[in-house]
């Protein structure tokens, strides 16, 4: 009388694993139905005061007042603003000590930022076609972009304007250095265009005859690998239709 009853009891339990089975088989496909929903637009109007992250700027006449050569020197009379210049000789941006891949600089609304490393060289800029710079060094707003999360720094420039020279720079001093700097706007009256360059040389930084620790690799009474000579152009267009 045993046998019968094991034999119904294991039929039982059977039946239900393969009712639970099917119960798991089936439960995936109405999960993912019942947590589907609908896309949600969200939408805001824009408004006349906005807060917005304090910032530091400069307009044109604070530019020229500071007689700078390239954006590097423009940027350097910003509080929290620090440059270095790097293996390659490019000035790199550090907003309060972050990273280059951390902060973003855009010029006219467009990023100037390099995908690979992020980098800029503040260099490369005459400082002529600079018309406003506005600095943000903390928290961006959100249509800097999702890279922009130690600070911005945001480039105007004028396109638009009279035909002349905005700017024009010569310099040398010791050591064979020199420079030269122009920025010049040709309004053509269906396209204004704003041209810009540079260019910059330097020999090589000297070393004390009298220096207690001797410097290791020197040539002519200079350290190696500390000359430079870079140029840049710069060529934009705008209209008003």
């Amino acid at each position: 009388m045993r046998s019968p009853i094991k034999w119904f009891s294991l039929q039982r339990f059977s039946l239900a694993g393969s009712v639970f089975l099917v119960l798991a088989t089936l439960l995936p496909d109405t999960a993912m139905a019942d947590t589907r929903i609908e896309e949600v637009v969200v939408t805001a109007a824009a408004r006349e005061h906005r807060a917005l992250p304090p910032a530091a700027q400069l307009d044109q006449q604070q530019i020229v007042e500071r007689a700078p050569f390239d954006l590097k020197d423009i940027l350097e009379a910003l509080p929290s603003v620090g440059i270095r210049t790097n293996s390659r000789g490019e000035a790199v941006l550090r907003l309060r000590g972050s990273e280059e891949r951390q902060t973003s600089i855009f010029l006219d609304g467009a990023p100037m930022t390099v995908p690979w490393d992020g980098r800029v060289d503040l260099s490369a800029l005459p400082a002529g076609i600079i018309n406003k710079v506005r600095v943000t060094a903390s928290a961006a707003p959100i249509e800097y972009g999702a890279n922009s999360v130690l600070g911005v720094v945001d480039l105007s420039t004028a396109v638009t304007g009279p035909t002349g020279l905005n700017s024009l720079q010569l310099a040398a001093g010791t050591e064979n250095a020199s420079s030269a700097s122009a920025a010049a706007n040709i309004n053509t009256g269906a396209v204004d265009w704003l041209l810009g360059g540079s260019y910059r040389k330097l020999g090589g930084e000297a070393v004390s005859d009298r220096s207690v620790i001797p410097f290791g690799p020197i040539e002519d009474g200079q350290r190696v690998n500390t000359d430079l000579e870079s140029g840049s152009l710069f060529v934009a267009a705008g209209t008003d239709r």
